[in-house]
């Protein structure tokens, strides 16, 4: 019986290996998430934004371009250019980021943050009580 703990086939493994990698798939109860594939199993090596997630580890690993520090928040460029935030968000410094892609860089601030847009021109947004966000040339 698969996942029982035996070895009835007698390859080494608990559970069903369709592709013959040593990990048996997950739905036999190992942890393998493509028992169709031999380079996907737990602990492969992740091939960077291929829309395939080789490790198993519920995600297809993405590099980012670049990532800048705030004092309660974080700000990063995905590879789209897209701007993702997250932390303390008490002025928008988090939510209120630009949607879209092709920025080409972000900076977070103590409590707002500004990124070079698509066409070369800065978006600020979050906290403005001096017009660091809507003074922005």
């Amino acid at each position: 019986m698969v996942g029982d703990g035996g070895d009835q086939d007698c390859d080494g493994i608990d559970g069903t290996d369709a592709d013959g990698d040593g990990y048996a798939a997950d739905w036999s109860g190992g942890e393998d998430c493509d028992d169709e594939d031999e380079a996907t199993y737990p602990g492969a090596e992740e091939v960077p934004s291929d829309g395939i997630d080789q490790d198993c580890d519920g995600s297809d690993w993405v590099p980012y371009s670049a990532v800048s520090a705030g004092y309660h928040h974080n700000c990063a460029l995905d590879p789209s250019g897209g701007i993702e935030c997250w932390g303390y968000d008490s002025y928008g410094q988090v939510s209120d980021a630009p949607t879209g892609s092709g920025y080409t860089a972000v900076s977070a601030g103590g409590e707002h943050n500004c990124a070079l847009d698509p066409s070369g021109g800065i978006e600020c947004w979050g906290y403005d009580a001096h017009g660091q966000v809507s003074d922005a040339p």
